[in-house]
């Protein structure tokens, strides 16, 4: 399975979701790719 992420950003700086929504990724396993 891939999963892929819209990341949101702030000057910069990824925001805090990112992280949980990256973790949760993780947790179902598979390919992931971020778009930022």
């Amino acid at each position: 399975m891939s999963i892929l992420i819209l990341a949101e950003h702030h000057d910069g700086a990824l925001a805090g979701a990112t992280a949980h929504v990256v973790a949760a990724a993780k947790a179902i396993g598979g390919d992931i790719d971020v778009l930022v």
